[in-house]
């Protein structure tokens, strides 16, 4: 099985603000707030308006660039979570 690809969303159909290890976020498309924990806010901004899907290994290596320490596992799960909601998407190739 191919190994998916993450995309962030459409940075005009989101509205977003940090403040310390918190992120909240505004959804266009579904009208839904999310509180993200630092992490997930973190991940969320490495995407946001990302068109070509990045591997989890170019996700990590962004995350690395950006001062973000994240074991493979954890990033998995974050992605996953920012799936679940909507504000990132998988896709495999």
């Amino acid at each position: 099985m191919t190994e998916p690809g993450w995309r962030g969303c459409d940075p005009r159909e989101v509205a977003w603000r940090s403040w310390g290890d918190e992120t909240v976020v505004y959804a266009d498309a579904t009208a839904s707030t999310h509180l993200l924990t630092a992490r997930a806010g973190q991940v969320f901004q490495l995407l946001v308006g990302v068109v070509t899907p990045l591997t989890p290994a170019a996700v990590a290596a962004r995350a690395a660039t950006s001062g973000l320490a994240i074991d493979a596992d954890e990033l998995l799960d974050t992605l996953e979570g920012l799936a679940a909601v909507g504000l990132v998407q998988a896709s495999v190739s």
